[in-house]
């Protein structure tokens, strides 16, 4: 078997680990500023009526939409931002995500490649491009961007994590070892990680 049919391969074999852990990332790899309130739907939707800065409102109005697991309403808020205002990473990114939890990966890789060329340093952006990846089986092209992700922001958990998952996918154990050590180095009580350290065992 060539290298390339067992990049393939190892690809096929980890997609549903990939996919079991990732499918909820939506929540946790947008940018740091998006809270999340009680009423999160009725406050966003005022504020989409009455805010000067009618794009960001949008925005987050999709974040409140995508939390309740509404994602045709949040595709709908983010491309309402985007109209207004079409050079926003953290809208592109939110609009990929959309894609990826629908399984629409090469939609999602568009959006994020477009987050990352209005900010090629958002760390969020090139993690998220990096699930798509994986989600077609690119192992490669995922662990390029995770190794960019991790130079941007060095203590990315997520970004670690899910490098760990790309090496163990490439049996390359003890890198992956390595990633999810760092993951509990930085949060101990990560279950991710420790489940990922147990199947290494």
């Amino acid at each position: 078997m060539t290298e390339k049919e067992n990049t393939e391969e190892s690809g096929k074999n980890l997609f549903p680990l990939i996919f079991a852990l990732l499918a909820l990332f939506y929540s946790t790899l947008t940018c740091g500023r998006n809270f999340v309130w009680k009423n999160d739907l009725a406050l966003w939707d005022d504020a989409t009526r009455n805010s000067r800065q009618k794009a960001r409102a949008h925005n987050n109005m999709g974040l409140a939409f995508a939390r309740e697991g509404m994602f045709e309403e949040a595709k709908g808020e983010y491309e309402r931002s985007l109209g207004l205002n079409p050079y926003q990473a953290e809208a592109r990114t939110n609009l990929g995500i959309v894609y990826y939890v629908n399984l629409r990966h090469d939609e999602a890789i568009e959006e994020f490649k477009k987050a990352l060329k209005f900010n090629p340093n958002h760390a969020n952006a090139h993690n998220n491009l990096a699930a798509a990846y994986a989600g077609l089986g690119r192992l490669d092209d995922a662990e390029e961007e995770l190794l960019t992700a991790l130079r941007i922001e060095p203590g990315h958990i997520k970004a670690h994590l899910h490098l760990g998952i790309i090496y163990k996918g490439k049996k390359l154990n003890e890198k992956a070892r390595g990633e999810f050590e760092e993951v509990i180095r930085i949060n101990p009580g990560d279950t991710n990680a420790l489940a990922q350290l147990e199947s290494l065992k």
